[in-house]
């Protein structure tokens, strides 16, 4: 599902239990993994039966259920047409990174704020989470609210994008405070 060496983040955690232990349990099944692997297994030369997959999806399936599992079934495939809108790197850029970005922010605003409240001096260059902005653009209003552009550092393909002003003020207080104390 897009998760990269998954099963080998996983190993440490892993048991191995008998099918009973599910029984009541909501249960997550990656269904497009499952088919994948019984597809495979369906070439084999042992396997001459037509879509033996289907029939082992169902016996799965089938032996879940008898146990009352919930089950949830999660398949990796998106319906074209969402594909079409949502995959889109102009759309990810646009609205999905300055959102990141703005939590790493808050991140950075949150910790700055807790360290200086408990009289923690700690300089910029110091702090475990990297400061994201590297510029104050401009003040921007839309629609009504103050908002700044800021260029950022750090993520890939964001150039510049607004933030709201008191997140931004809080910032540039906590910066400031910072400087004040590092001299």
């Amino acid at each position: 599902m897009g998760v990269k060496n998954l099963w080998d983040i996983l190993e440490s955690c892993k048991k191995t239990l008998p099918l009973h232990h599910l029984q009541n349990r909501r249960l997550c099944v990656d269904l497009s993994c499952w088919l994948i692997q019984f597809q495979n297994a369906g070439r084999l030369p042992a396997c001459s039966k037509e879509k033996i997959y289907l029939r082992n999806l169902f016996h799965r399936l089938r032996a879940l259920i008898s146990l009352n599992c919930s089950l949830i079934l999660v398949t990796g495939l998106l319906d074209s047409s969402l594909r079409a809108v949502i995959g889109t790197p102009s759309v990810i850029n646009q609205y999905i990174l300055p959102k990141i970005a703005e939590r790493d922010l808050r991140q950075f605003a949150n910790l700055r704020s807790i360290s200086s409240e408990l009289g923690a001096r700690i300089p910029l260059h110091m702090m475990p989470v990297p400061c994201p902005v590297s510029a104050i653009v401009k003040l921007r209003k839309v629609q009504g609210q103050d908002y700044y552009e800021v260029s950022w550092q750090g993520i890939d393909g964001l150039g510049n994008s607004i933030v709201p002003a008191d997140l931004i003020k809080s910032y540039v207080m906590l910066c400031l405070n910072s400087c004040d104390a590092d001299q």
